[in-house]
């Protein structure tokens, strides 16, 4: 009898991959500005916060949608934007929380 399997993350990212297309590349720009506003909001409590708990996990997960999602048909070319992305998401982490 065989075993069932389920999908691994791998496997689940692989199956929403798509070919890049504009949006994917208008949603790096607009990650970029929101990335730049976070960051010259006052250091209150509250923009903290906000910072924290809304902004760095958005801001996060685009980068990591855009490392990961589209789909490039050259391997140098993937390999190129997911370290790109992903060299984008790490700092954000630091400078965002």
């Amino acid at each position: 009898m065989k075993a069932r399997h389920d999908l691994s993350f791998v496997d689940t990212i692989r199956y929403y991959r798509h070919e890049a297309h504009p949006l994917d590349y208008n949603l790096a720009f607009l990650l970029i500005f929101l990335t730049a506003l976070v960051l010259v909001t006052p250091l209150t409590p509250g923009y903290r916060l906000f910072r924290q708990a809304i902004a760095g996990p958005v801001i996060t997960i685009g980068w990591l949608y855009t490392a990961w999602v589209p789909y490039v048909r050259n391997d140098a070319e993937q390999w190129e934007v997911t370290i790109l992305s992903s060299k984008s998401f790490l700092p954000n982490l630091s400078w965002v929380g």
